[in-house]
């Protein structure tokens, strides 16, 4: 409950750019999830750095080798916490740090099926993509972008979903095949460029039909 309102906190802060105090905040999440207490006072550079490695060492890697069973709340809270902290780290411009939390948890979701919550995953896999855009990683950039909108594909095409849930997703596609498109060019890939040019294209036409629809309901 102390973890979960230090993130809720850390939110807050990070919401009005108030990075310092919100990574003061998530510093505090992280120790009381893992030794039940926090402390308010803390080197928050080396700590940072010290709390992921030790929560990905004792939850994070545990979990994903079956050692540990009923930890579905502690692992969603941890989820938080890194995407969090990878904000945070983000507004900072600590590009490096704030891979060091997005990594664990993108590993995370590619092994444990269950955790596969679409929202949180896309959103993770966004924030890493333009990260690595930003530390001017392209070809990670472009693995990273290819691998979301794979991602986005598959649920649009496999999932029971409102009609408002389809179009969100649908505008989520033509922006990363925006993003995608930019870096082909970057990479003097035109090919690549044209054909992702066609699919939003695509989308573009099916997000048109989704909203006709939805006016005549």
């Amino acid at each position: 409950a102390c973890a979960r309102s230090l993130n809720n906190m850390a939110c807050s802060l990070c919401a009005e750019e108030k990075y310092t105090e919100a990574c003061d905040a998530l510093v505090q999440a992280l120790q009381a999830l893992l030794y039940g207490r926090y402390s308010n006072r803390h080197d928050s550079v080396s700590t940072v750095s010290a709390l992921v490695c030790m929560t990905r060492r004792q939850v994070i890697s545990p979990f994903i080798n079956n050692e540990t069973e009923g930890d579905e709340k502690k692992i969603d809270l941890v989820i938080s916490l890194f995407c969090n902290l990878a904000k945070v780290l983000i507004g900072k411009q600590e590009y490096a740090d704030a891979r060091e939390c997005l990594v664990p948890i993108l590993n995370l979701f590619s092994k444990v099926k269950a955790l596969r919550n679409h929202s949180i995953r896309s959103n993770v896999m966004k924030i890493n993509a333009e990260v690595l855009v930003t530390m001017e990683k392209t070809e990670e950039a472009v693995r990273a972008y290819e691998e979301l909108l794979e991602l986005l594909e598959d649920y649009v095409s496999g999932e029971e979903c409102s009609t408002s849930t389809l179009m969100a997703a649908e505008e989520e596609i033509i922006a990363v095949c925006d993003d995608l498109r930019i870096l082909y060019k970057d990479q003097q890939r035109g090919v690549e460029a044209v054909k992702c040019l066609r699919r939003k294209i695509t989308h573009q036409r099916m997000l048109l039909k989704l909203r006709i629809a939805a006016t005549k309901k």
